[in-house]
C-alpha cells in the first residue's frame, strides 16, 4: 500500500509528517494524547525518509538519552518495514493513529531550487510538499518541535500543528544532576542499612503526643534598689573588725591565767596577727565577701527557678 492509496473516510482524517525530534524530545506515541488533535477520524503519522536516516544515524551516538530513544526508534521502524500492512496501530479509536514509513515513489518528494539537497531539514520539506502534490485535498499538516522548520514549512505554504506541552518529555539531566541523584540513591541505601530509630511522646492510650502544657514558676530578678539594702544590712550585721593594728602589737601572753589555759593545750601556740594579715582582710577578703553577698541577691531568682522545678543548685545561697 503506498501512501497516495491511503483509504479516505467520511471521518476526518490527517496526514502528519513527524520530524525526528517526534521520536527524541516527546512522549512514545502510544502515551500521547491523539484527542488533543482530532477528537474523531483518523491521524495516519508519517515518517519521512530523512528522519528515518537520521534515527538510523543516532542510534549509534553514545549512550545519552538521545541515542537510546533513537534505538528504540529504529526498531519501530523496521518493525513497521517488515509488516504485511506496512504501518503500526498506535491508537484503535477516538481516534484512529496509524505510523507508516514514506513512501520511496519520486512523486512523493518535491526538487525546489530553495531546499538543499543535502540539508535533511530541507530533504522532509521536499518529502512534505511532494505528498501534497500527490494528494490533492487531503488534510496534510507538520508536526515538529523546531522553530526553523516551522518558518520553512510556513514559506512554502505547509500548515503546522502546535505541540501540547504535554506531549514533551522533561529535559534531560545534565552530568551533576545525574551525581546529585547517583549520591541520593547512596544516601538512601546506606541509610537503609542501618535501624531507623524513632523517638516518640506517647500519652495512656499510646498515643503520639505533639505537644506538652506545664505550668513554670517566674521569679524576677530582684530590683537595685532592693539588693543595695541588702548588702546594706548583711555589712550592717557583719561589720569589719576592729582593733586588729592593736592585735598586731601584741605580745605574748604572761599572766598566770592565760599561761595556763595555753599549757592546758599542748596543740596551741601563741601566734599575733601580722601587719600584711589585717591588710588583706580589710582591703581584699572583706571587699570580695560583700561582693559575693551583691551576686547572690542579683542571681537569687535563678537559683529559686531550680529549686522550684525541683533541681538543685551547686552554689551557697550565701557566702560567709
Amino acid at each position: 500500500m503506498n501512501d497516495a492509496s491511503l483509504s479516505e473516510d467520511s471521518q476526518p482524517s490527517i496526514s502528519l509528517f513527524v520530524d525526528t525530534n517526534f521520536f527524541l524530545q516527546l512522549r512514545v506515541p502510544k502515551e500521547l494524547r491523539w484527542s488533543d488533535i482530532l477528537p474523531n477520524g483518523q491521524v495516519v503519522l508519517i515518517v519521512p525518509r530523512a528522519v528515518q536516516k537520521e534515527v538510523g544515524r543516532l542510534k549509534s551516538d553514545g549512550n545519552s538519552r538521545r541515542s537510546k530513544r533513537a534505538r528504540s526508534a529504529a526498531a519501530l521502524l523496521m518493525r513497521i518495514a517488515e509488516s504485511p500492512e506496512e504501518a503500526e496501530v498506535v491508537q484503535e479509536r477516538h481516534p484512529r493513529v496509524e505510523l507508516r514509513l514514506a513512501s520511496r515513489s519520486p512523486a512523493t518528494s518535491v526538487v525546489n531550487s530553495e531546499l538543499d539537497p543535502n540539508n535533511p531539514d530541507d530533504k522532509i520539506i521536499g518529502e512534505v510538499l511532494g505528498f501534497q502534490a500527490a494528494n490533492q485535498g487531503r488534510d496534510v499538516r507538520f508536526l515538529t518541535t523546531d522553530s526553523d522548520q516551522v518558518l520553512s514549512a510556513k514559506h512554502f505554504g505547509i500548515r503546522c500543528l502546535a505541540i501540547p506541552e504535554s506531549w514533551c518529555l522533561a529535559p534531560e539531566q545534565d552530568e551533576r544532576d545525574k551525581r546529585i541523584a547517583e549520591q541520593r540513591l547512596r544516601i538512601a541505601e546506606l541509610e537503609q542499612s542501618e535501624p531507623t530509630i524513632e523517638i516518640a511522646v506517647l500519652d495512656g492510650s499510646e498515643n503520639s503526643i505533639n505537644s506538652l502544657s506545664c505550668s513554670v514558676l517566674d521569679f524576677p530578678p530582684l530590683s537595685d534598689d532592693i539588693v543595695n539594702r541588702l548588702v546594706s544590712e548583711a555589712t550592717h550585721r557583719n561589720p569589719v573588725a576592729e582593733g586588729l593594728d592593736e592585735l598586731v602589737a601584741a605580745k605574748k601572753p604572761e599572766g598566770v591565767v592565760d599561761l595556763t589555759l595555753l599549757a592546758a593545750n599542748p596543740l596551741s601556740r601563741f601566734r599575733p596577727v601580722t601587719e600584711e594579715e589585717v591588710v588583706e582582710y580589710r582591703d581584699t577578703d572583706y571587699p570580695f565577701w560583700v561582693e559575693s553577698i551583691r551576686r547572690c541577691f542579683q542571681g537569687l531568682h535563678e537559683e529559686l527557678a531550680v529549686f522550684s522545678h525541683g533541681g538543685s543548685s551547686k552554689k551557697p545561697l550565701f557566702l560567709a
